[in-house]
């Protein structure tokens, strides 16, 4: 019963994605519905088509991203690809963990934080990604332009990343890429933004923070409210706004829960504080 359920899926995915049906096709499915439960992880299934002689590489996939129109865009990508089965698609993390555990796939493209939903996001999306299924490979899909926060993911055990702003033939290049000594994958502009390698304090410097922003971020980073910053410094609500908005533009950081986080790795704030912004 599990077999044939298994061949079912693969032979449903080829017939309606690849459009056509060859031998060689018929054979990936095959040997996807053989390993079934267990592709491994990490375990790349292969076939020659016998009619191109090309060897097709078959993978399970599972892509996230908060945007609908992003969802669709990578999932008619990879229909064209070929050497992909998509498991599933998710717009939110909750979404997404709910999936992995139902299904569990070989590579994981996610962006950093998949908007509103009640599930981990950020670095905690990344390390509950690492913790719960730590042979998959996990393959960043983001606009997140921030130089710490991409090294620190690195650091976590993201196997690749590639910005929005790229060309898509390096999503291609990322997610057909094996782990070498070199290390991660990362595409043309994550490599330049992240050049001047150093960690969370040494982008805290080339940000040029004004002492002020520095005493925002770290109350940001404690979870304290706009309005109790405001308070505790002696300004009006509006001006620490204005402070945050500034840092959020050096930093490049897009939401509140990025910047708390980064406020924490940098150690000026207590990672133990909620984030409460």
């Amino acid at each position: 019963m599990v077999f044939w359920i298994q061949w079912k899926k693969a032979l449903f995915f080829q017939e309606n994605h690849s459009g056509v049906l060859t031998a060689g096709a018929v054979n990936v499915c095959l040997h996807a519905a053989c390993q079934g439960m267990n592709l491994g992880r990490e375990t790349l299934l292969t076939a020659r088509d016998c009619h191109t002689g090309v060897e097709m590489l078959v993978t399970r996939i599972a892509v996230a991203d908060e945007y609908q129109i992003v969802l669709t865009a990578l999932v008619d990508y990879l229909s064209v690809c070929g050497g992909f089965i998509l498991c599933h698609q998710s717009d939110s993390s909750e979404k997404l963990f709910e999936n992995l555990k139902n299904d569990p796939c070989e590579v994981i493209v996610t962006d950093f934080y998949l908007g509103d939903s009640n599930g981990p996001e950020g670095l905690q999306l990344i390390d509950g990604l690492r913790k719960n299924w730590p042979s998959a490979k996990i393959v960043l899909f983001t606009a997140m332009s921030n130089p710490s926060v991409l090294r620190r993911v690195v650091r976590m055990g993201v196997q690749a990343i590639v910005s929005k702003r790229d060309s898509v033939a390096e999503l291609r290049e990322a997610l057909n890429y094996r782990r070498r000594l070199q290390g991660p994958y990362l595409s043309s502009s994550v490599q330049y933004i992240t050049a001047d390698s150093g960690g969370a304090q040494d982008g805290l410097r080339d940000a040029a923070l004004t002492r002020r922003e520095v005493e925002v971020l770290r109350f940001v980073g404690e979870g304290v409210r706009l309005v109790h910053i405001a308070s505790r410094l002696g300004v009006s609500v509006s001006t620490i706004a204005t402070h945050k908005a500034n840092i959020m533009r050096k930093l490049g950081v897009e939401s509140d829960l990025v910047l708390a986080q980064y406020a924490q790795q940098c150690g000026i704030a207590d990672q133990r504080s909620p984030c409460r912004i």
